[in-house]
Order: C-alpha cells, then sequence, then structure tokens
C-alpha cells in the first residue's frame, strides 16, 4: 500500500511539470499575440453588482511572471518526483505544490483587485503547509506559523489597502485602475502605507525579512520554487503592475529605495555568515528581492529595464542553485559547506550546473546576470544617489564573494569521502542543468525572446515607456568599471573568505535582530491572551453576562455623546398614557423585580413568565394580534418546559461570591443596559419610518415567496438563514439543558 501511494505521487509530479510546460508552451505560442496587441482578457462573471469578476487580463507584465512560474516550475515539479520518490507524503506534497503553482499563475493574471487578493492569500496559505512539511518536527510547525503570521498579517493591511485603492479608483478592475493618476489623491498616503505593508511583508523586505531564511525548514525543491518564481515575487509584480498609477512621488521613491537597499545590504552581510549552503542562498534572494524593490521605486525606463531583466536572471540562476543544493544534500547528506570540497568529481554535471549559475549571480561577462548587473549600475549611476550606488556595489561585491567561493569549494581541497550515493537520478540531473546553461545561454543570445519579453512587461509598467535593449557590451564606460572592480573584489572575497567568515561568526547579534522583536511582539501577545482569558473566561456565566452588557453599554453611550445627548421629544410634550398602560406597566415592573430578587427558581420562572404575558397584552392592544398571539403561546411553553427542567436539576454549590459589591454591579448594569435601550426607544417611536421596506414586502411577498401572510414570509424566506440560526439556538440550548438534567444523580445516591 505505500508503495502505491508512493507511485501516485511520483506520476502526479510528473503530470505536474507536463501540466506547466505545456502552459509555458501555450503562453510562448501567445506571445506574440501580446506583443503585437499588447494583451489578452477572459472574464467570468461572479458578483458584477459590486465590481467582482474573474476577471483574467494576459499582458507582457504578466506574461513574463508567467512563462518564469511555469517554466521554473515544470523544472521544478520533474525534479521533485525523483526527490520525493520514497517520501510517503509525496502524494500531499504534490497536491500542495501544485495548488500554490496555480495560484501564482492566476494572481498575476487577475485583473480584478478582490480575486487578486484571492490569490495573494491562497499562496500564503498553501506556502504554509509546504514550509510545514516536516510537521513532526516543532521547529518546523514553528516556522512555518512565523510565516504565515508576519505575511498573514500583511495580507490583512493590503486587503484595506486595495479596498481603500478600489474605492479612491472607483473601480476595482486592475486595468483601469492603473491609468489612472492617483498620486495626488486623499488617501494616497493611506494607500501607499497599507500596501507596502503587504507587498514588503510578502516579499521580505526589511525589517520583515527574517521570515524567509527561516523559510528553510521546508524540503529543498520547495526552496527552490518559492524563492526563484514565485511567493516571494508577489510583492514585486504588484509594485511592477501599480507603478503607473501609485509611482513616482517622492514617498514612492523615497520608502522603497531605502528599504530595498537596506534589504540588500544587509542580507548580503548576512550571508557571509552562513555555513548552511541553503541559508547562504535564501539570503542572496533577499539581497536580490531588495534590489528588484529598490529599481522600481526609480522612475525611469531604466531602472524598469533592470528590474525586468534581473527578475529572469535571479530566477533562472537562483532555481539552479537550489536545486544543486539538494543534489549535494541528496549525495552527501550534508548541506554545510566547511563539509563539503572537491565535489566536482563526485557529481560533474551537477558542479557544472552550480559554476554557469554562480557565474551569472556574481555577474560575469557572458552570462545573462552580466547583462542585468550592467543595467542596475546605469540606474543607479542615473539617478546620481551616491548610497544607491554604494548599496548597489557593495551588495554585489559581497554576492561576488559567495558566488566565487561556491565555485571553488567544487575545485578545492582535500579528496572527499565516497559518498553514501553515488549517482544521481535522471531527473535531479538534466532538467537542473537546463536551467543552469539558461544563464549562458541568454548572455551570449540576448536579443532574442527574452528580450521581448521583457520590453513587452516594461511596456505594461508604463505606455509609453521605451525600454533600454539588452546587449552583451555596451561599450567602456563606468558600469564596466564598476563591474571589473566588483568581480575583482569578489574574486578576493572569496580568497579570503575563511577569515573573513571567522571574524563575523563572533558577532552572534550582528546588527539589528528582528526575529528577537517578533518574538518579544508574539510573547507579549500570548501574555496578554493569557492575562485577558483569567479576567474575563473565569467559568461564571453570570460574569459573562455581566461584562457582555457593560460593553455594550459602553460602546452604545459612546455613540450617543458623539451624537449629542437630546432630550427626547416625548417628554417635551403633555405626557398622558391611560390607565390600562400604566396598570400593565405597573405589573410588569413587579414581576421584574420579583424575578431578580426570589431565591425560589419556580417562583422566578411564574413571575418571569407574567411579565411575556403582559407584553403579548400589549401586543394586542396596539393591533398586533398575531404577534401577541405567538407571544403568548411561547411564554407558556417556556414556563412549562423551564419548570419542568429546573425542579429536575441537582442543586449546585453556590461557589462564587455573592457580596454587596457584585449584587451592586449586577444591579448597575442591569440600570445601565434598561436605560439605554429605553432612551434609545423613545427616539426610534418619534423618528420618520421609512415605507421602502413595507412596499418591498407588500410588493413581492407572494410573486416571489408565494404566501399572503406577510408576516410568516418575512420570517421563512426573507429571514430565512436568521431564522434557521435562531432553530440551531434552540437546538442547541435543548442539547444543554438535556446534559444538565443527566447530571441528576440517582435518588437512591442523592439520599445517602
Amino acid at each position: 500500500m505505500k508503495w502505491y501511494k508512493n507511485s501516485i505521487g511520483y506520476v502526479f509530479f510528473l503530470l505536474l511539470s507536463f501540466i506547466n510546460l505545456s502552459i509555458f508552451l501555450v503562453l510562448f505560442t501567445l506571445s506574440s499575440h501580446v506583443f503585437r496587441f499588447g494583451s489578452l482578457s477572459y472574464e467570468v462573471p461572479w458578483v458584477p453588482d459590486f465590481d467582482i469578476n474573474f476577471h483574467f487580463r494576459l499582458d507582457g507584465l504578466s506574461l513574463l511572471f508567467s512563462l518564469l512560474i511555469t517554466g521554473v516550475g515544470s523544472v521544478v515539479f520533474l525534479y521533485s518526483a525523483d526527490y520525493f520518490k520514497k517520501n510517503p507524503q509525496n502524494f500531499r506534497i504534490s497536491l500542495l505544490l501544485g495548488l500554490f503553482c496555480f495560484a501564482m499563475v492566476f494572481l498575476v493574471v487577475a485583473d480584478n483587485l478582490i480575486t487578486f487578493f484571492m490569490f495573494w492569500e491562497l499562496t500564503t496559505f498553501t506556502s504554509y503547509f509546504l514550509i510545514g512539511t516536516h510537521y513532526e518536527k516543532e521547529k518546523s510547525r514553528d516556522l512555518a506559523l512565523q510565516a504565515l503570521i508576519v505575511t498573514g498579517a500583511g495580507g490583512l493591511a493590503f486587503l484595506a489597502g486595495i479596498l481603500l485603492l478600489g474605492h479612491a479608483a472607483g473601480t476595482y478592475q486592475i486595468s483601469s485602475i492603473v491609468t489612472q493618476d492617483l498620486s495626488q489623491h486623499a488617501l494616497y498616503t493611506g494607500i501607499f502605507i497599507l500596501l507596502m505593508l503587504g507587498c514588503f511583508t510578502k516579499s521580505a523586505q526589511c525589517p520583515f525579512h527574517f521570515w524567509l531564511p527561516n523559510a528553510m525548514a521546508a524540503p529543498t525543491p520547495i526552496s527552490a520554487y518559492l524563492h526563484s518564481a514565485t511567493m516571494v515575487k508577489a510583492g514585486i509584480y504588484f509594485l511592477a503592475r501599480f507603478h503607473s498609477c501609485l509611482g513616482g512621488t517622492t514617498l514612492w521613491f523615497s520608502v522603497l529605495v531605502i528599504v530595498g537597499g537596506a534589504t540588500a545590504v544587509g542580507s548580503s552581510i548576512q550571508a557571509l555568515r552562513q555555513t548552511d549552503l541553503k541559508a547562504m542562498m535564501a539570503y542572496t534572494t533577499l539581497t536580490a528581492l531588495g534590489t528588484l524593490t529598490a529599481l522600481l521605486g526609480i522612475n525611469s525606463p531604466m531602472a524598469w529595464t533592470a528590474a525586468m531583466t534581473l527578475l529572469v536572471v535571479h530566477a533562472l540562476y537562483k532555481s539552479a542553485l537550489f536545486l544543486t543544493v539538494g543534489n549535494i544534500e541528496k549525495m552527501f547528506e550534508t548541506r554545510e559547506w566547511p563539509k563539503l570540497h572537491t565535489l566536482a568529481k563526485s557529481m560533474p554535471v551537477t558542479a557544472l550546473t552550480a559554476i554557469f549559475s554562480a557565474l551569472s549571480m556574481s555577474g560575469m561577462p557572458f552570462f545573462f546576470g552580466f547583462i542585468g548587473k550592467e543595467l542596475t549600475y546605469k540606474t543607479a549611476l542615473e539617478t546620481q544617489s551616491l548610497l544607491l550606488i554604494m548599496a548597489f556595489v557593495g551588495s554585489s561585491i559581497l554576492i561576488s564573494g559567495i558566488s566565487f567561493f561556491i565555485i571553488l569549494r567544487f575545485f578545492t581541497g582535500s579528496a572527499f569521502p565516497t559518498p553514501k550515493k553515488s549517482r544521481l537520478p535522471f531527473f535531479m540531473i538534466w532538467p537542473v542543468f537546463v536551467l543552469g546553461i539558461s544563464s549562458l545561454i541568454f548572455g551570449l543570445v540576448p536579443g532574442s525572446c527574452v528580450q521581448n519579453s521583457i520590453h513587452s512587461a516594461v511596456r505594461a509598467i508604463s505606455p509609453g515607456a521605451q525600454p533600454i535593449s539588452l546587449q552583451l557590451w555596451y561599450g567602456w564606460d563606468y558600469p564596466v568599471v564598476l563591474s571589473v572592480m566588483t568581480l575583482l573584489c569578489g574574486y578576493g572575497l572569496a580568497r579570503h573568505f575563511m577569515k573573513m567568515h571567522g571574524l563575523m561568526m563572533p558577532h552572534k547579534r550582528f546588527g539589528v535582530s528582528f526575529e528577537n522583536i517578533y518574538t518579544f511582539l508574539m510573547d507579549c501577545i500570548l501574555s496578554f491572551a493569557r492575562w485577558q482569558t483569567r479576567i474575563l473566561q473565569n467559568g461564571h456565566q453570570r460574569y459573562y453576562i455581566m461584562v457582555t452588557f457593560l460593553t455594550l453599554t459602553f460602546l452604545a453611550s459612546l455613540v450617543f455623546l458623539t451624537d449629542g445627548i437630546r432630550v427626547p421629544k416625548i417628554f417635551q410634550d403633555s405626557l398622558t398614557f391611560p390607565f390600562y398602560q400604566i396598570f400593565l406597566l405597573i405589573i410588569i415592573s413587579l414581576s421584574t423585580l420579583i424575578t431578580s430578587l426570589s431565591r425560589s427558581r419556580l417562583l422566578s420562572i411564574c413571575a418571569l413568565g407574567v411579565v411575556g404575558l403582559t407584553s403579548s397584552i400589549l401586543f394586542a392592544v396596539f393591533s398586533a394580534p398575531d404577534v401577541a398571539m405567538t407571544q403568548f403561546m411561547i411564554e407558556i411553553l417556556v414556563v412549562i418546559i423551564m419548570t419542568t427542567i429546573m425542579l429536575r436539576l441537582p442543586v449546585f454549590v453556590q461557589k462564587m461570591s455573592c457580596g454587596k459589591i457584585v449584587k451592586f454591579c449586577e444591579a448597575l448594569t442591569a440600570f445601565s443596559i434598561g436605560s439605554l435601550v429605553f432612551y434609545n426607544l423613545l427616539h426610534i417611536m418619534h423618528l420618520p419610518f421609512p415605507s421602502g421596506l413595507k412596499d418591498f414586502f407588500e410588493q413581492y411577498s407572494y410573486p416571489k415567496a408565494f404566501g399572503r401572510n406577510i408576516v410568516n414570509v418575512i420570517l421563512v424566506d426573507f429571514r430565512a438563514l436568521d431564522t434557521l440560526g435562531e432553530l440551531l439556538v434552540v437546538t442547541i440550548s435543548g442539547l444543554a439543558c438535556l446534559a444538565l438534567i443527566q447530571l441528576r444523580k440517582p435518588r437512591i445516591e442523592a439520599k445517602s
């Protein structure tokens, strides 16, 4: 049976790889149409009255992201088929990873803010389960929960932001919103802050970056897919998509450049401290994400071209490097680089893949990463911002040093012991090699279809933009000088990597630990929750009722105080009441007083029944005989049923102190809520009664619900869900009463 389950997962991974490859080929076929006409659209109505539809649109930007998601996805799924072949959970993992993949695809093609947010959150929840794949380990569960809390909290802010954005634009259709200029709108600052919280948490920008390296608790193929082409790029996609309507302001430029630059520099420094190759790759991912964020903060076609080029560059080399680390882990059962050296002899194809990918990451000429770095340096020099130039160059030097160090570990050092697994499966070697060699091919031939895709994406960001052509050689200029300096410094760093690593390792708390801040905040929340539970959930029902009514009174009083306390109109007129109304009021008041003061259950139930029966008389007096009859029947049944139940209940020991303070608080609560309701009713009675609902019910009760009694139609049809809820409450109450009756001890045991 175990073999059967593993086979299903294996086949499903292959099927998902085939589906991704098929979608990739279909998108590639449609790319010529997108390049020529701009976009393709398809809409399925969902809630048209609220401008919420399944509206999908494929333009240059969504096409580029979709090609990356499906292209890298086809390789990752193929790789995962052999990687998880012996894992008993491989079918579950394949389902989650497939759902994660298609959620990301629909996210980038969604043309409605609400549906966009649905897929945005779907990637959050699926990534939670994927990060916690090894759920039997407590650490894995905690880190998965950390990722969910950070990205989920950002998602709540993001939801508020897109609702404000839709309100400000007057529509939720993305293609219509991006044609507007909302930078001068009164809500711009609030929209910007909320949306950036969502994007920064999703794309792991400082200070929310710590969850992404911790997501390394996931298996390597999942990490490769999450880091290279999917979830962390969702925030980058949003920044690019809405740059035309929200970008170009001083606030946009300042926040994105500062946050992106800080993330890039800080993460590259942290990468030097890692001994785990997978953790090192995670921090270099943060560096790339920070660079992308900073580039999208700049309002120029050069910056957008650099960002889209770097997006493709990073997806290719980072997915290949992560999967290479997975191969090393499978072969040698470790990811710690101090234990690894001279790996090229044991795994030549994987070594070649790692070399190609690392050279592209370093920005070596003839590789696609060189073109991306050249455009990044050109953009930084164009802004004439010294801090931005230093941030880009500094982070690039550190990343180049890490890249060269990875290459050196494959060829230097003493002979490594023969690995326990001397040969890897086909799908774990050659598909990864395709990703690695792509960095070289696109570098040698940059003016191919990849340039058309990048240019189309830039035009989707800003329709009037003129993208920069991709060239392997732009001539001798300052970016070339910076590139040469970066490579030389990076190689020097790699040669002295051990010393640099040793110097940094003693500093356990290098920089500000935002993860410790997160832990402190979570501890505070849990401590507050425990205190609140101890105070509010103390096990006494009478206390719950008192707190509930006091809270209701306080909140309602705030409304009245804000609106202003006014003397009800009824007190401004002469007060004349018929004798029978005064008589009924006296009966209700006395019955209420008896119910409150009586220590006898039977007497309290009977007095409460008198209140209900007197109220039914009032209904009859005010020309509501049907309501009066219903109330009359209910009160009789309640008195009979409650009397039967209460007489059969055991005598419970009173555990809660009922001193004078408690009684005073209860009396104050009762008086407050009663006064509030009384004051509110006096105002409502003298407000003009809107006839819209009355006319609606009269018009539609018979033709829509086939009922001549309007009250019954309202209860059964127009208020069907509310009535169903009331029935559920009655049912649950009956079950609770049955449970209490069953607590009664046998007579013999009770007498003894």
